[in-house]
């Protein structure tokens, strides 16, 4: 192998050694981000766990509940407004069956 021949292989080399570098620093910041990730899960977990295990709710928790409750009272509201409504269309059916009845005869 002659001088020629090695200046090549180095420089070969040297290229190889520029991708490598710049797939390392790619690869060393996926993990850096990977590496954040895992914090945030643990913590976002560790906060549920302590949330579940000493029965306290935050105050969006206690919020929904409370917008849960409201809404559940408004249906049932809805729902008396509707059978109420029911009902009077009902009678108001009956009396206007009875003037019909009692308009045929005459």
């Amino acid at each position: 192998m002659d001088s020629k021949d090695m200046l090549c292989s180095f420089s070969g080399m040297g290229e190889k050694i520029v991708e490598l570098e710049k797939a390392l620093v790619k690869r060393t910041k996926e993990n850096s981000d990977l590496s954040m990730k895992i914090d945030n899960l643990e913590y976002a977990f560790a906060d549920e766990v302590k949330r579940v295990t000493t029965g306290k709710l935050n105050v969006f928790d206690k919020e929904n509940c409370d917008f849960g409750s409201k809404v559940t009272h408004l249906e049932k509201i809805i729902a008396q407004k509707t059978k109420d409504f029911d009902d009077v269309k009902l009678e108001l059916s009956n009396r206007t069956a009875k003037f019909e009845a009692y308009f045929e005869k005459l």
